[in-house]
């Protein structure tokens, strides 16, 4: 499957999320991090463009509600297929939410059959992808700032066993789903 395909195929499952405002925005989010008040949405701050996600993704994914998480989770699938080098740990933390233990309340209970096999096939994508010689569309990729950003040849090792381990707890969700309802009927 190609990436036009994985966008339209995120874009068309999470249609409702997306025609609708966030509750709690990456911009919010990142302020709850900071022990700050979140702001309200605004169509122009809030625009998620690659500088917003690359700016508050990382910070504010473990903060957003399950409505506000899907919400952005089919751009965040756009921006991780344009982006393989991934130089603002967009992808990782987007992989760190679909890891166990999931929230109280969970977020990977609310997605719809549709939107679980998009996800699934996002990070089984992501999991066997051989992108080591792909360059972002940014033109590269950027220089590290942080000595605890691991070299790019391990992060991405990390976020492909991270993404094939999520992807079997996705998958093994979805058959216990099936065994209990195969049971009931």
């Amino acid at each position: 499957m190609n990436q036009v395909e994985h966008v339209r195929l995120a874009r068309e499952a999470f249609r409702e999320e997306l025609a609708q405002r966030p509750a709690l925005t990456l911009r919010g989010a990142n302020a709850v991090d900071s022990y700050e008040r979140p702001e309200p949405f605004d169509a122009a701050l809030d625009e998620p463009t690659d500088d917003y996600l690359e700016r508050h993704t990382f910070w504010a994914m473990p903060y957003l509600d399950a409505r506000s998480w899907r919400h952005y989770l089919p751009r965040i699938i756009e921006y991780a297929l344009a982006h393989p080098n991934d130089p603002a740990m967009v992808v990782e933390a987007t992989v760190r939410s679909l890891r166990p233990p999931d929230r109280v309340p969970a977020r990977l209970a609310t997605l719809s059959g549709e939107q679980e096999a998009v996800v699934r096939r996002f990070l089984e994508h992501l999991a066997l992808s051989d992108d080591e010689g792909r360059r972002s569309r940014s033109g590269g990729s950027r220089a590290r700032t942080c000595a605890r950003n691991p070299p790019r040849g391990r992060r991405r090792d990390h976020r492909r066993n991270t993404a094939s381990r999520a992807a079997e707890r996705i998958g093994s969700r979805c058959r216990r789903r099936w065994k209990v309802e195969a049971c009931t009927t």
